[in-house]
């Protein structure tokens, strides 16, 4: 996965010339595996009922009042400004 990211997203084996191209390859890959491993060595593991306790006390609490948010700003006009 990390190699088909660095392919993907990080210009693949194109760098500066004083390297050669699949040595920046490898030092791009090893920098994306480590983005990917060290938050799951150092964050903790959240449960399946933790999860669910902080969406309906929490996110579903927020994203009424984002919903909320939204219609007055509709409704009041403050929004034409972008146009929408």
């Amino acid at each position: 996965m990390s190699s088909l990211a660095t392919a993907l997203f990080l210009g693949g084996w194109w760098g500066p010339a004083f390297l050669p191209q699949p040595a920046w390859f490898i030092i791009k890959t090893l920098i994306v595996t480590t983005f990917i491993i060290i938050p799951r060595g150092v964050y903790p593991r959240l449960r399946v009922d933790m999860l669910i306790k902080l969406g309906w006390n929490k996110l579903l609490i927020i994203a009424i009042g984002n919903v909320l948010v939204t219609v007055f700003l509709l409704n009041s006009g403050l929004l034409r400004a972008w146009g929408l």
